[in-house]
């Protein structure tokens, strides 16, 4: 098979530059401007748009530096972005992202309302099912000495 037989959307899916995107979205009434903020778990430091860094203390006075603002979709109730592509933290990390509605003329931490909310693993290039798990040790100890089957391997959600 030559490369010009190979189906398009098998050729697409092994592109390098192909990338996961638009892992932020909400749906909310047309025309309004969202913004997400994202706050990294381990530490509750929060995601500095302009500066490209986690920052810490977080404060009302710096909200316009903190904005990664959702495009509406045309005619649609849709709203998304891309997680920032400079967040490449490279070991999975839990991120918490809260997605507000700006309600004035301009960014305001004290009247913007939040409209949603969510956590997205993230392992510096892409998002990562939570469904995944990696099982680094399989030896399990039986401390009270029962007898035993060895289990089949499950894998729970949590």
């Amino acid at each position: 098979m030559t490369s010009s037989q190979i189906p398009v959307w098998l050729a697409l899916l092994y592109r390098e530059e192909i990338a996961l995107s638009n892992e932020i979205w909400t749906t909310f009434e047309e025309g309004k401007t969202l913004y997400a903020l994202i706050w990294r778990k381990a530490d509750d430091n929060i995601w500095d748009n302009t500066g490209g860094a986690f920052v810490t203390p977080y404060t009302d006075a710096d909200i316009d530096r903190y904005d990664v603002v959702l495009a509406n979709q045309a005619d649609s109730d849709y709203y998304s972005v891309d997680f920032p592509a400079a967040i490449t933290d490279d070991t999975t990390q839990a991120y918490r992202v809260q997605i507000m509605l700006q309600v004035g003329g301009s960014i305001d931490a004290d009247a913007d309302l939040g409209i949603a909310q969510g956590e997205i693993q993230w392992n510096g290039t892409e998002e990562v099912d939570i469904g995944s798990i990696f099982i680094t040790n399989q030896t399990v100890n039986n401390v009270y000495n029962e007898p035993f089957q060895q289990p089949p391997v499950q894998v729970f959600n949590v």
